[in-house]
């Protein structure tokens, strides 16, 4: 998702638009995700954290002293700390817009991103006593999805933005609907 996103920032018709929808469909989905997922009310969901990397890549194109943007960067990561992906979220998706070289794009968010989630679950380990193995079980879907990644030719496809738009808060709503069922 964070490549894909930062793959329409830099071919987007209208940013505001691309931003918009972002927030508006983040705001559709929020209730559902929270029933889905047994979020705290102050726990924003992942397309919160596009909109707010999104946000965050306009100030790293239009915030010329790289020490300012950085700063600013260090503090919207802090804030993301709230979001679905937390901060490594925004972190990957800097990094899929600065990484000049087109093979190391590829690959290195997602290394970031399995490094992270691996040390997330040994800290958990260390001091809780408890492995919580979604962290590395999300690190290796982060790391398999390169496959993906290398299978983008960088060309449009079909024409799907409001079908998948409209697919996360639908599917959240789905999972909703079942959890409350069956008290999960």
């Amino acid at each position: 998702m964070a490549f894909l996103a930062v793959e329409g920032f830099g071919r987007t018709s209208s940013l505001k638009k691309y931003l918009l929808r972002l927030f508006l469909f983040g705001l559709i989905a929020q209730v559902p995700y929270m029933l889905a997922l047994g979020a705290a009310w102050f726990q924003l969901n992942i397309l919160f954290t596009i909109f707010w990397g999104m946000l965050l890549l306009v100030l790293h194109e239009k915030i010329k002293s790289r020490a300012l943007f950085w700063t600013v960067f260090v503090i919207g990561t802090l804030i993301s700390a709230t979001m679905d992906w937390q901060i490594i979220g925004i972190v990957v998706m800097i990094l899929y817009l600065v990484i000049s070289n087109e093979r190391a794009r590829r690959i290195v968010p997602a290394i970031v991103v399995g490094a992270y989630m691996v040390g997330a679950a040994l800290l958990v380990f260390v001091i809780v006593g408890e492995m919580d193995w979604s962290m590395p079980a999300f690190a290796l879907g982060c790391l398999a999805s390169t496959f993906l990644i290398f299978g983008h030719n960088g060309e449009r496809g079909r024409p799907m933005k409001y079908f998948f738009y409209a697919f996360y808060p639908l599917h959240l709503a789905i999972l909703a609907g079942l959890a409350i069922i069956f008290r999960l």
